[in-house]
């Protein structure tokens, strides 16, 4: 009787060994395959952050999806630059209005250390 039990004890202790290894491996596999995944799902899109115009004719800067340039954390819509204090002030200390105008036009790559500083200042979102 005593061997019975103890036979039924092992056979158990090693049946679920075996299959907590077996689910952990495949726990494994399925977490690193999502995570490779993921990453290149993170890799084809990024967002750089742009010059823009709006329907007003205000000038901005957005975040905007694009092939290259991971600037930004999210995408966002132009955003005016009566709403990004630092920015604009930086902006017009380094640019003539004709030139902030074409800026827009052309959706500039905002590359500018100053420019980023002061975007950084009024919580745009870039990285």
């Amino acid at each position: 009787m005593k061997k019975l039990i103890y036979g039924t004890l092992f056979l158990t202790l090693v049946g679920i060994g075996v299959i907590g290894c077996q689910k952990e491996h495949i726990s494994q596999q399925q977490t690193s395959g999502s995570a490779e995944s993921v990453t290149q799902v993170l890799k084809s899109v990024v967002y750089a952050s742009l010059t823009c115009e709006l329907a007003n004719g205000q000038t901005g800067c957005q975040c905007a999806v694009t092939q290259s340039d991971d600037d930004c954390s999210e995408q966002t819509a132009c955003t005016a630059q009566s709403l990004l204090p630092n920015y604009s002030h930086t902006l017009a200390t380094m640019f003539t209005a004709k030139q902030i105008q074409d800026r827009a036009d052309h959706k500039v790559r905002i590359t500018e250390p100053d420019l980023i500083a002061a975007l950084k200042l009024d919580n745009f979102p870039l990285k």
